[in-house]
């Protein structure tokens, strides 16, 4: 059994020293009182498409989803459980979010075949934020 990542070892130690310890006092207060976001986000799962990093979200700000191809399922009471449904659910009825937006990705490659998708390139993001979406060339 492998060893967790050292990369990955080293960036949580650097998040902890950069960004936990100086804001210490917002933590403890998200740990205490809890989060109030105003937006819920379903994004897809692409590694190259972070909507914290791209709305520059602080912890407690945006309540996130993610999954392959920002997938939203229909409603149905048949007692089937849906993990988008449910998060939905919490952040309407709980969080109270005020609005939630679904971010998608110009050409999803989880949508595509394998056969037509292009090669690999950086994600360039496009109109913001009325409809919110962003545009990335499938993996």
């Amino acid at each position: 059994m492998s060893s967790f990542p050292e990369n990955l070892a080293d960036r949580f130690r650097r998040f902890k020293q950069r960004h936990f310890l100086p804001n210490a006092e917002q933590y403890e207060e998200l740990a205490t009182y809890g989060q109030n976001p105003e937006a819920m986000i379903i994004s897809c799962s692409d590694s190259r498409v972070d909507p914290e990093t791209i709305f520059s979200a602080m912890p407690g700000e945006m309540f996130v989803v993610r999954n392959v191809a920002n997938l939203v399922p229909p409603y149905e009471t048949g007692g089937k459980f849906h993990g988008v449904s449910s998060a939905i659910e919490f952040a309407v009825l709980n969080l109270r979010v005020k609005n939630l937006i679904i971010m998608a990705t110009r050409a999803a490659a989880a949508s595509k075949p394998r056969s037509t998708r292009t090669p690999r390139s950086r994600p360039t993001p496009t109109s913001f934020p009325n409809g919110c979406r962003c545009s990335t060339t499938p993996a």
